[in-house]
């Protein structure tokens, strides 16, 4: 019996799922960036705000990361060899995103969002007690860009 050729494919979900996965990582890890830049510049100045924004960057990436290969990422975070994770987490998603319709693909970016917008707003919290910087052009243009990528990010996660 041949396969509908409008019935949605796991092939075609995954692709989609694919390339959001890589809008949405590439921005966390752009959000991570600045924060860590951010951190070692202030690093003197014992400034542990600097330090919690990092580790929510780092968390917001790793989340993110969790959404679209749960298993992968568990044993990257605990440096475990990731030899059969791929399978683990296709095995995995073949279920989850079964039927591989358009509501599917809407619950999974609501779940997406869901946990990503804690850390991101965590982060943008966070921010308030960084300093002006005022006197120092480069961490203000760090500080603008990780607002300015945080709200890209926000944008991509509503889109």
């Amino acid at each position: 019996m041949a396969s509908n050729p409008d019935e949605p494919t796991y092939e075609a979900f995954y692709s989609r799922a694919h390339d959001y996965s890589e809008l949405l990582i590439s921005e966390a890890a752009k959000i991570k960036t600045f924060c860590q830049v951010l951190e070692r510049i202030v690093k003197d100045s014992q400034l542990p705000v600097a330090e919690a924004l990092f580790e929510d960057a780092y968390n917001l990436q790793e989340t993110v990361r969790a959404c679209f290969w749960p298993e992968a990422a568990y044993r990257m975070v605990h440096e475990v060899p990731l030899d059969g994770a791929s399978q683990v987490d296709d095995a995995f998603n073949r279920e989850r995103w079964h039927p591989y319709d358009e509501d599917t693909w809407q619950k999974f970016k609501a779940e997406i969002a869901a946990r990503s917008q804690p850390l991101l707003k965590e982060i943008r919290l966070t921010m308030d007690f960084l300093p002006d910087y005022e006197y120092n052009p480069l961490l203000q243009n760090i500080r603008t860009r990780l607002r300015d990528s945080i709200q890209a990010m926000d944008s991509k996660l509503q889109a």
